[in-house]
């Protein structure tokens, strides 16, 4: 995972010394997070369905429809991963690329 982010930062680094807009680098960074969250979300919640139908007839006491659950977990997740896309996509916009290649 350290590496990916690396990779991340050189390439924010690289996009906008070449005159990339900060909010562009930020797209560019965070759409693999934003992807990752909504295929995890979409396919979680389809499969929460599935097993809550199962579920009731093999445990005593489960209910097979929880819209509490069902709609405050998605939340929560979601908002959960924005917060560690945005963050870190934060950080290394800050990066002075004039800085980074001077280190280089």
């Amino acid at each position: 995972m350290h590496l990916d982010s690396l990779e991340s930062k050189v390439f924010a680094v690289a996009r906008r010394t070449l005159g990339s807009s900060t909010g562009q680098a930020m797209i560019d960074v965070g759409s693999a997070g934003v992807k990752a969250t909504g295929f995890g979300l979409i396919s979680g919640l389809a499969l929460s369905f599935v097993a809550l139908r199962v579920l009731p007839s093999e445990l005593y006491g489960i209910r097979d429809y929880a819209p509490l659950t069902l709609t405050a977990v998605p939340i929560v997740i979601a908002v959960v991963a924005t917060a560690a896309i945005f963050l870190p996509t934060l950080r290394i916009i800050r990066i002075d690329p004039a800085v980074t290649l001077r280190m280089e």
